[in-house]
């Protein structure tokens, strides 16, 4: 049986922010990535998503912890699953 690929949304202000900090350019993290600039774009504004390999190759260029750009909304007490 195949494997179905992921494919992620990256909180777009988090990653801009990221290459902004790091003085990154699109052109640049796209060479990187391997993809055209036009679409890191894209993935960049949410229009289209990152795949795992480009994800974890983020992580790894931003030296950034998958849970700090990840982070899931916390619930309240009353809604949590009793266990």
């Amino acid at each position: 049986m195949l494997e179905k690929k992921r494919e992620y949304q990256l909180p777009t202000r988090i990653l801009e922010a990221l290459r902004s900090i790091y003085g990154y350019s699109q052109e640049y993290i796209a060479e990187y990535l391997g993809i055209s600039a036009p679409s890191y774009s894209r993935k960049e504004r949410g229009v289209t998503f990152f795949d795992t390999r480009e994800i974890n190759a983020l992580l790894d260029l931003f030296k950034v912890p998958y849970d700090k750009i990840f982070k899931r909304p916390r619930r309240k007490a009353q809604e949590r699953p009793n266990l």
